[in-house]
């Protein structure tokens, strides 16, 4: 009897570890079972419910990138770093949060439906209140990101219950920024406008208000009033997510202010915040991503400058271009150019637009896909069409509604297609018209 509860002690230790070590590597159970085991195979193991053989614990360190030399079933140093994971296997509250985790693991690999169903096993336990909430938020979070809005906003307004109840406004924060997205990417802009002002007014209040996410709600405001034709409120908007922006000065401020929030989290007690501000801190290494939100902030500013007045609109992104063209931010440089290619075309001058189109393509091509040289790429095609290059314009029409539809810009690849099939009608191209509009209310529906 002893001997079986040692064996069943020790079935428990190794799947807790395995488990902990996947998560730790951000692996999915489907990436670390592939291709000699099953997926149930690998739950049933984690879960101390079946013991792996020698093989397979070969084969799963291997995977885990652990030496040859240091077995899973013994204990390591990374065993004392996870000591609450480990313990988790006995414990619900622990184990439930090593649920969480593999889930949120799952959704940021793109295992969408595998979370999905993780976070459903989750709901048949005797859940807290606090954990309840999390569970709403994250399949709301899930169910959007395969762009099921509708199951996704019943989550997370439930969530939003939850956390409002326990006075949880982290949650709350997060769970209004969501279902602004939700609602923006099915049009309904009214309701996508007054999540984000719930978000923003619980980030001001909040004892961690982050700058990263204050920019970005201000810059959601911004292009819904654009889309509600508010420009004022839309440039209001755009210049305070610009001022945000600019008040991250550093690299390493702002990493001091999200290891300072993690910390925080962290002594409270709070680990799945805590683990956000610390992907938060890990996201500032990455200076391209830094430099892009900076970049995308400044070229919706020009929209709203451009949309509010033509006259004043050349002197400020003139000016903004003389200022930017020769520093480090070259997709904000390019941003401005391509507006200015806009103006020129906008005021008949061809090839004062081409050239400054030209030149905000040269610039964004370096970074890859983004919203700014999918614009670059549409407005070169009008011009190419003006210009009477058809082959021109069609080649970089193709190319940046392709650029659109990679970075799941739906409303506008719905609009640009809409604008392609209408060049296409006025030259005779009634079947290539016709195809483009259909594929225009495919991706609305």
């Amino acid at each position: 009897m002893a001997s079986d509860m040692s064996l069943e002690q020790e079935g428990q230790l190794v799947g807790a570890k395995i488990r902990t070590m996947r998560l730790a590597r951000r692996m999915t159970q489907s990436q670390l079972a592939r291709p000699d085991f099953s997926i149930s195979y690998i739950s049933a193991i984690e879960r101390g419910q079946i013991q792996p053989s020698l093989r397979a614990l070969a084969i799963l360190a291997s995977r885990l990138g652990l030496p040859s030399t240091e077995p899973l079933t013994s204990a390591t140093t990374e065993d004392t770093a996870n000591d609450f994971l480990l313990r988790g296997s006995r414990h619900l509250d622990e184990v439930v949060e090593l649920d969480f985790l593999e889930a949120q693991a799952a959704i940021q690999q793109g295992a969408i439906q595998e979370a999905i169903e993780s976070l459903k096993q989750l709901a048949t336990k005797n859940l807290r209140q606090q954990q309840q909430e999390r569970l709403h938020y994250s399949l709301g979070r899930a169910y959007q990101q395969i762009r099921q809005f509708e199951e996704g906003k019943d989550h997370l307004l439930k969530a939003a219950q939850l956390a409002q109840d326990c006075g949880d406004n982290y949650i709350s924060i997060l769970v209004y920024s969501l279902l602004g997205s939700g609602y923006t990417a099915t049009h309904n802009y009214e309701d996508a406008t007054a999540s984000y002002q719930r978000c923003l007014q619980l980030l001001t209040s909040s004892q961690f208000p982050s700058p990263l996410l204050m920019a970005q709600v201000y810059s959601s405001l911004g292009e819904n009033y654009l889309r509600l034709n508010q420009y004022d409120r839309a440039n209001e908007m755009l210049q305070r997510a610009a001022m945000e922006a600019a008040e991250l000065a550093t690299t390493e401020q702002r990493q001091e202010v999200y290891s300072e929030q993690c910390r925080y989290f962290t002594a409270a007690g709070q680990y799945y915040p805590a683990n956000l501000y610390l992907n938060k801190y890990l996201y500032l290494d990455d200076q391209r991503s830094r430099l892009r939100l900076r970049s995308e902030l400044y070229h919706y500013l020009c929209h709203a400058v451009m949309r509010k007045d033509q006259e004043r609109a050349y002197s400020y992104l003139e000016a903004a271009y003389q200022r930017e063209k020769d520093g480090e931010d070259q997709l904000t440089a390019a941003s401005i150019a391509m507006h200015l290619g806009a103006w020129f075309l906008a005021h008949d001058s061809l090839t004062e637009a081409e050239s400054y189109a030209k030149k905000a393509l040269k610039r964004a091509q370096h970074f890859g896909d983004t919203i700014i040289a999918a614009e670059t790429l549409l407005l070169l095609g009008q011009i190419a069409y003006a210009l009477s290059h058809l082959k021109d314009g069609d080649r970089y029409f193709v190319a940046g509604l392709e650029m659109l539809e990679r970075l799941r810009k739906r409303e506008e690849l719905a609009e640009e297609l809409v604008h392609y099939a209408q060049l296409l009608e006025s030259h005779g191209r009634i079947g290539e018209a016709l195809a483009y509009f259909k594929r225009a209310y495919e991706v609305r529906e």
